[in-house]
């Protein structure tokens, strides 16, 4: 089990920023799941990771050894990190048992009992004689992992492993790499844009957005208390409404929610709202009408209108289904305390992203 160490990495490509000041720790045996969309700068963090990048500033450091800072760059070779690429990338003129083997050293029957139990770890023995093309893509990744794993490396990198694979068999595999990396303690590094993925795959989120890193977390806790409005829309469903802070808590068009923040009475704030802190029952004098419903197999998601024309979405059992223009009551009902932000100031709504 090895640890990961970045202290105000920055990188730029031209005038542009792609990473700016990013600074984490990935625990030895933690799988870290960097999560952020296109552009943000993820994929460049794990490049100067991997040494295929070097940091225009700041400091990278494995295991206490230091293999990044200004004046020093140690090459990918010796940096002793294995990869997983989207692509697969396995040499299409070797076999499997030579594919997994290809960064091995030593004697020829260490080698081989090596790549015996990478194949048996990713429920691959008995192929080692197919050529890639004879493989599934599933089969592909597994044995690009076993690849990557085969030398004990002090920590591997996955860059969106999943991301041409099936949704089926992207949730199938996902499981079976994590219960791989758990079970052999690896350190590893997850880049994904998806944030299903990365709840499931991390045992720490970290977030970026636009080159910066907004905030590492548990997965429950960057969904409940994100650290940025940001990241409040980027992972799950999100809605806000306006609350006026009240000595009785906080007061909304859906009623008074019964929690403290540390803001004076009286001032306005904008709460985070997910369709499962919504409950919804049919009432001919509610106070909102269903726009239109999407059925999920095990539940509805609504969109609603509020009599303010705001729209919120919730969940229901699958067994409740409404017809649109359906008068509903909405009742705000979380079961925790809800994360807020201050407005957004009226100036900034219609400037362009």
């Amino acid at each position: 089990m090895s640890q990961v160490s970045c202290e105000g990495l920055s990188k730029a490509f031209g005038p542009t920023y792609a990473v700016e000041q990013v600074s984490m720790t990935i625990q030895p045996g933690e799988i870290l799941a960097l999560l952020g969309p296109s552009g943000c700068g993820k994929t460049t963090v794990l490049r100067m990771l991997a040494g295929f990048e070097a940091p225009d500033q700041g400091t990278i450091a494995l295991d206490q050894r230091l293999v990044a800072r200004p004046g020093l760059h140690v090459p990918p070779e010796e940096r002793h990190v294995g990869m997983v690429f989207q692509q697969h990338a396995l040499f299409p003129h070797l076999n499997v048992g030579q594919n997994v083997g290809f960064g091995l050293r030593g004697k020829a029957r260490e080698r081989q009992a090596q790549v015996q139990a990478m194949l048996k770890l990713v429920e691959l023995d008995g192929y080692e004689r197919r050529m890639p093309h004879q493989l599934s893509g599933g089969q592909q990744q597994r044995v690009a992992l076993a690849r990557a794993l085969a030398p004990n490396p002090a920590v591997l990198l996955l860059d969106e492993p999943f991301s041409n694979l099936d949704a089926d068999l992207r949730t199938t595999l996902r499981a079976q790499v994590r219960t791989i990396l758990k079970q052999l303690g690896t350190t590893a590094l997850f880049v994904t844009h998806d944030q299903e993925e990365a709840l499931f795959m991390g045992d720490r989120i970290a977030v970026m957005h636009a080159g910066r890193l907004e905030q590492l977390a548990r997965p429950q806790e960057l969904f409940l208390a994100p650290a940025t409005r940001f990241i409040a829309e980027f992972i799950g469903i999100a809605a806000f409404i306006p609350a006026t802070v009240t000595p009785a808590g906080l007061a909304t068009e859906l009623g008074t929610v019964i929690q403290a923040i540390d803001a004076p009475v009286g001032t306005s704030v904008d709460m985070l709202v997910r369709p499962d802190d919504l409950e919804l029952s049919a009432d001919p004098q509610g106070n909102a009408r269903i726009l239109c419903c999407t059925f999920r197999g095990g539940d509805f998601l609504y969109d609603v209108a509020l009599a303010s024309q705001r729209t919120l979405r919730c969940v229901c059992n699958h067994v409740h289904e409404f017809a649109p223009d359906t008068r509903v009551q909405v009742t705000l009902a979380p079961g925790h305390p809800l994360a807020w932000f201050h407005p957004i100031p009226q100036s900034m709504v219609n400037l362009p992203k």
